[in-house]
């Protein structure tokens, strides 16, 4: 069995072995507020200058009181999850620690940042800080080796971090992943019961096709079905209300990063509070616009855990 190691938090953890797949974490009872991160677009560009009254939002199918939060009074942790297998090495690594620098110098000020790699291994590289010159010298000593384990390095983003910030996850992954030993279902079950905002980026790469004969060819065009890696990776941040990002090649992935800092920026923050007592257990939302077109990506619900939870 692999190990999933060097997962260092803030509080100075030691690196972690599973002898069998961890549990979802499990939060509190009493959820004193709900947070619901929200991008419309209309026609592929983003809708602004929205208020709180353009939305309606229902808990468990009931109408609640919503409030418009900026982004300002709620910082982030910007954990950026960078494939540093094998396959990233050369021209790729160059751009991607390009595209992650320029994404980092569009953080605030108060917005904390982090590293995390993954290939054979799942590690911090860059601890949570609001200093993002550290998080930057960490990107650039990534040296590419070895497999990718994507969806353990999705878990531990999400789980392992324990700042107080509203987490955001942003997964680089160039290829399939060949050595996570946590499946899809565990992972997005684990995003869908967390806070964080998951948005992930992905390298268009050519079909490959079975022709007479039993050869394979690589083609110039994509297949006519999602890949199924992409396709759990991008159920995954849908879950969240986040996207699945394709940089048509290794030079475009800066510009895909800032459409993902852009993307944030015209996000709108959305607050409520659920009723005192809780039942634990799935409580689903349902989110649309009153009287105004547009296209609404946000997450689907939320997970209050038992009373016995601390």
């Amino acid at each position: 069995m692999r190990r999933l190691v060097a997962l260092f938090a803030a509080c100075g953890s030691a690196p972690l072995a599973f002898a069998q797949p961890p549990a979802p974490p499990v939060f509190g009872a009493r959820v004193e507020s709900v947070y619901v991160d929200v991008f419309v677009t209309r026609d592929g560009q983003a809708v602004r200058g929205l208020t709180a009254s353009d939305f309606e939002l229902k808990d468990d199918g009931v109408v609640r009181t919503i409030e418009l939060v900026g982004g300002d009074q709620v910082p982030l942790l910007a954990v950026l999850a960078f494939d540093a297998s094998a396959s990233v090495a050369g021209p790729k690594v160059t751009s991607l620690q390009a595209a992650g620098a320029a994404f980092l110098d569009g953080l605030k000020a108060g917005d904390e940042a982090a590293l995390l790699t993954f290939n054979d291994e799942v590690r911090w590289a860059g601890l949570p800080t609001a200093t993002k010159s550290k998080v930057k010298e960490a990107l650039s000593g990534l040296q590419p080796r070895g497999g990718t384990a994507a969806l353990d390095a999705l878990y531990a983003a999400i789980t392992v971090p324990t700042s107080k910030a509203r987490s955001l996850v942003v997964l680089f992954s160039d290829g399939e992943d060949n050595l996570s030993w946590l499946d899809e279902e565990q992972v997005r079950t684990v995003a869908e019961r967390s806070n964080a905002l998951i948005h992930v980026v992905g390298v268009a790469r050519p079909a490959v096709v079975r022709v007479p004969g039993g050869a394979l060819r690589g083609q110039s065009f994509r297949p006519s079905g999602e890949d199924p890696h992409d396709r759990a990776l991008r159920q995954i941040a849908e879950a969240t209300g986040g996207r699945f990002w394709t940089a048509e090649s290794p030079d475009r992935l800066r510009q895909t990063f800032a459409a993902i800092a852009e993307a944030m920026g015209h996000r709108y923050l959305l607050r409520f509070e659920p009723d005192t007592g809780r039942k634990p257990g799935w409580h689903r939302l349902e989110l649309k616009l009153r009287d105004k077109p547009g296209r609404i990506e946000a997450r689907r619900g939320y997970w209050v855990g038992s009373a016995s939870t601390k």
